[in-house]
């Protein structure tokens, strides 16, 4: 009996922090910073439209942002702005953003390439950033 509690005891502490080292988050600059930032560095910039009451906004932080995959590509290869809809209208508006989550991918001059409303799963996010990013893509 005592075995088995050790067993599940240390399984469940494994389990824990193997989540913790695993889990990142969506690395944000403000707006502005992004534009100018895209331009010298001639990266691609990510829009995140959420809202502190939307639950599909948490499992796209948690689920695809949270993933280390994920987390690493769009760090290394794009700008990341999160945007609080509720605070910032004009942007949403500029945008055409009507719902959140949304995605919205720029290139370095700040022109819309596109934009994906809604939670979208870590597999199929990294991917729409691969496509992005190197301009390839399988048929």
């Amino acid at each position: 009996m005592v075995f088995v509690r050790l067993f599940l005891l240390s399984t469940l502490l494994l389990l824990l922090t193997a989540g913790n080292l695993t889990a990142k988050s969506l690395t944000s600059v403000p707006y502005k910073q992004a534009l100018e930032t895209a331009v010298s560095e001639n990266k691609q910039i990510y829009l995140y439209f959420h809202s502190p009451q939307c639950p599909w906004c948490r499992t796209m932080e948690n689920k695809t942002h949270g993933d280390g995959k994920v987390a690493a590509y769009l760090e290394e290869n794009f700008i990341s702005v999160s945007i609080n809809m509720d605070t910032n209208p004009a942007l949403a508006r500029k945008y055409r953003v009507s719902g959140v989550p949304a995605n919205i991918f720029l290139s370095p001059q700040g022109e819309t390439l596109f934009s994906r409303p809604g939670h979208v799963p870590p597999q199929t996010f990294i991917r729409i950033l691969e496509i992005l990013h190197t301009g390839k893509h399988d048929k």
